[in-house]
């Protein structure tokens, strides 16, 4: 796996790289300390995995997660960042990265996340979860376009459970699992597992 490092800290960046060159499959190719630095390698260079901060000088946040995005549609983008603020949380989400880890776990969380990423899951560290499940409420006119099934799917999404855990919890095939998330996709307009947390964060979905 072909990894991008970006943050303006270089003992970060030295660090995650010594701790993922650990496993043989994994090669950082780059470590870059800032957006504009990033996006004009990857013009060039293809990568797999994607491992940013949230805030670093030029482009950063949302506006490099979309970069990254038009540029590279398929990478996996990890933020790894010490920012727990719901904003900033619903900023990503809504951008388009696929896990949201904080700094102070990442040597416990980096290769869970890497792994539910490479298998189009997603992942928060345990107290992005924790916010996640204290600010939603509910609010029936909007969760009624769901049906019990999906709601249940749903609130096991948001306690970060994979696809393979929700369908043996709930008795169902991966497949099942899989189409009930895209049915709520479709139903909210979002195109991906983060749009459909942030609809749900939104409109306080769950309780």
């Amino acid at each position: 796996m072909k990894i991008l490092l970006i943050d303006d800290h270089a003992i970060i960046n030295d660090g995650l790289t010594a701790l993922l060159e650990m496993k043989p499959d994994f090669k950082v190719t780059a470590q870059l300390n800032n957006g504009p630095e990033a996006l004009e390698y990857l013009e060039k260079n293809q990568v797999d995995l994607i491992i940013s901060d949230y805030n670093m000088r030029g482009i950063h946040g949302s506006d490099l997660i979309l970069g990254i995005k038009k540029l590279q549609p398929s990478v996996k983008i990890i933020i790894l960042s010490m920012h727990d603020e719901a904003e900033i949380i619903r900023e990503v989400m809504n951008a388009g990265a696929d896990a949201y880890v904080l700094k102070k776990y990442a040597k416990e969380e980096l290769f869970t996340a890497i792994e539910k990423v490479s298998n189009n899951d997603t992942h928060f560290s345990s107290d992005i979860s924790k916010i996640l499940l204290t600010v939603i409420d509910q609010q029936e006119n909007k969760a009624n376009q769901f049906t019990t099934r999906e709601l249940e799917v749903l609130r096991l999404l948001v306690k970060e459970h994979t696809n393979k855990e929700i369908a043996q919890l709930l008795f169902i095939s991966e497949r099942t699992v899989e189409a009930h998330r895209k049915s709520m996709m479709i139903k909210t307009k979002t195109s991906n597992a983060f749009g459909l947390l942030q609809y749900v964060y939104s409109n306080k979905i769950l309780k």
